[in-house]
């Protein structure tokens, strides 16, 4: 090969060497924009949920967005308890099944925090059942707004281990479609309701 063919080559040779990087780096420049966007597009909020850290301790947590599927809680533990934070919203009005529904074998507690959240079911709000392998007491308190579109606002049953039964709605409104509390007792103990806007 000649001097002059060789400076030829070479010369073809750097000017695509040289095309490649000016296609990389525009390709770089034209990939910026999207890459920026998309780190600062807003994630979607993840749904409301009941968790269990630790056995028979559930949290029912306000994550942004209200849930829309039923909540279940199946409890094996003597004892049960269930914190609704305050905010926590569970709508299956668009579907079907009960808001929450609690199934625990031995005492339990259901406590709502606060008035900003809501509990609805297409069929019950909120179904509480506890007392049926273990003995022990079965209480519901809810301040927030509860509804069961199809069947009860706030049911409550205590099987046949149960001791006490204690409803307390005074501090939230309870509608239902064919009642708006409901509870029985078929345990040892004394069956306690109190309501006050109830419908």
């Amino acid at each position: 090969m000649g001097a002059e063919e060789y400076r030829r080559t070479e010369g073809l040779a750097a000017k695509r060497d040289g095309s490649h990087r000016s296609w990389r780096a525009a390709l770089r420049w034209s990939v910026a924009p999207a890459a920026i966007c998309a780190a600062t597009a807003s994630p979607a909020a993840a749904q409301d949920a009941c968790v269990e850290p630790n056995p028979g301790e559930f949290v029912c947590e306000d994550n942004g967005a209200g849930a829309t599927t039923t909540q279940d809680i199946d409890s094996a533990e003597v004892n049960t308890t269930v914190d609704i934070e305050d905010g926590f919203t569970v709508d299956t009005s668009g579907g079907a099944g009960d808001g929450m529904n609690v199934y625990a074998y031995g005492g339990v507690a259901v406590t709502q925090a606060g008035e900003n959240g809501s509990i609805i079911g297409a069929d019950n709000g909120l179904a509480v059942t506890g007392g049926t392998y273990y003995a022990g007491d079965v209480s519901i308190e809810v301040s927030g707004d509860v509804v069961g579109q199809g069947a009860t606002g706030v049911y409550a049953y205590g099987g046949g281990l149960a001791t006490a039964l204690d409803v307390d709605t005074a501090g939230a409104s309870v509608s239902g479609e064919t009642y708006g509390v409901a509870a029985y007792n078929n345990g040892t103990g004394a069956l306690n309701i109190e309501t006050a806007d109830v419908s």
